[in-house]
């Protein structure tokens, strides 16, 4: 199973998630044609192996977002799903 994450970085840097799809698999083209299709001014999107909404966003949190707000306390990930 992957969840893909959508959504886009603000002007201080924080992530916000603005969508979450399930896939039965990882490799589907179709969440290649969706991240694509993103509309959004410095848009996100990225895939994860996991089961669940929640450790997607705890993923997103760890791999883009923990060292930025390390260094600035208004970064954050904010979950708009």
């Amino acid at each position: 199973m992957a969840i893909l994450l959508l959504g886009h970085w603000d002007a201080v840097g924080s992530l916000h998630i603005t969508d979450s799809l399930f896939f039965e698999d990882v490799e589907d083209d179709e969440m290649d044609n969706i991240a694509d299709a993103q509309e959004e001014e410095n848009p996100f999107a990225h895939a994860y192996e996991v089961d669940t909404h929640q450790e997607a966003i705890h993923l997103a949190y760890e791999e883009h977002v923990r060292l930025d707000a390390l260094k600035d306390p208004h970064v954050q990930i904010f979950d708009e799903v």
